[in-house]
This record gives C-alpha cells, structure tokens and sequence, in this order.
C-alpha cells in the first residue's frame, strides 16, 4: 500500500477523509534557530532559520496491527522544483489507531523549501 499526499505553504493541515487504508490525517511544520528557538509557523525563510519540525498524524485501518509504517517526506521550493527528501518510521501501529510522528529537518538543503509532500507506506 502506498500512498502520497502533497501540501504547501501549510502551517497545519487536517485530512478527515479516509480513503484506502493508510492516511495522514494531521500535520503541522514549525521554523527554529540552531539552539531550538522557534521563530514561526510553517516554512520561515530568514538568516536565523536552521530547522525545521513536522509533527504529524497518520491512521491505518488494515484491520490487524502494522509493525511499521514508513514515511518519506519530499521538500520542494516555490516553483515545484524538488529539492531533497527524508524519512522516519512509526512502530507497531494498531488497526483504528492513530499515531504521530515528529522530524526535525535541517534548514541546509531545505532553504528555499515552500512545499512537502507525504508519501506513506507498511515496510
């Protein structure tokens, strides 16, 4: 099963509709400083910006408990130019449950990024 699902300039995102069985229901990105002050919501291009965090939700309704969901984040500038891609895993994922995850993403390949895009699979 995978599935993709591509937002942009969001600061938070919710997505109640179910279709298939592996869904991001929520997410949020939030800008910080290299000592981990935040300086705002979403995607904040200035000199003092070096990290991102994106928090997030995903469901599965499978019907039996996933031992590990996959999430590939792709990062794209203004103009829908790819600029570079990251992952991080959710473990053991009850059926009907959801499950959030949080990645924190360094601002050194990801300046000029105005959109992420979800894609969501069971490995």
């Amino acid at each position: 099963m995978l599935i993709i699902i591509g937002v942009s300039g969001c600061i938070q995102k919710e997505n109640h509709q179910e279709s298939n069985t592996l869904n991001l229901i929520s997410y949020q990105v939030w800008t910080y400083e290299e000592n981990m002050t935040k300086i705002g919501d979403g995607f904040v291009h200035t000199a003092r910006a070096y990290w991102y965090l994106i928090n997030g939700t995903v469901k599965q309704t499978f019907g039996r408990q996933i031992p590990t969901i996959r999430i590939n984040l792709s990062f794209f500038d203004g103009n829908d130019t790819y600029l570079d891609d990251t992952f991080t895993h959710i473990y053991n994922v009850q059926d009907n449950q959801e499950s959030s995850f949080s990645l924190r993403v360094h601002l050194a390949s990801f300046n000029e990024t105005e959109k992420v895009t979800f894609e969501l699979s069971e490995i």
